[in-house]
């Protein structure tokens, strides 16, 4: 067994090559987006009650489930994004680009949660564009 790790200015990929017979096979591909996880922010207060903002604010990703839910696996979490959209919208930030940024946000949640190769990943980048939309006419 042979593991190499290969790494650019944007991603690390490790992989773990099986030598039988004289056939390389891709044991295992492991993906690290250069973005970290987009995690709540320490400075977010989740309340529905509308003492931190609007009510329909502070409450994470408003009627909407706060993950992806993958079928067969793990979720791809979408609280930090929706948390961040919360309070990009409270602040003096042009609607756009708080919009914007919670796309990317959610992407980026989805693309660590799930390597290049895994097949839930394009299901997830989808469900996240689904959510920006929805937001995007929902304001």
């Amino acid at each position: 067994m042979i593991t190499k790790m290969i790494t650019n200015s944007k991603t690390v990929l490790a992989l773990t090559f099986v030598i039988s017979s004289g056939f390389t096979l891709i044991d295992s591909v492991m993906h690290v987006a250069s973005a970290g996880f987009i995690g709540v922010p320490s400075n977010y207060v989740y309340d529905t009650s509308g003492r931190s903002g609007p009510v329909s604010r502070h409450d994470y990703c408003t009627n909407s489930p706060d993950e992806f839910p993958n079928p067969f696996g793990s979720n791809a979490d979408f609280r930090g994004p929706c948390a961040r959209h919360d309070l990009c919208y409270d602040s003096p930030t042009d609607k756009k680009k708080c919009d914007v940024r919670l796309l990317q946000d959610m992407y980026t949640n989805c693309k660590n949660e799930y390597g290049p190769f895994n097949p839930v990943r394009h299901s997830c980048l989808k469900t996240a564009g689904i959510y920006f939309k929805a937001v995007v006419i929902a304001w």
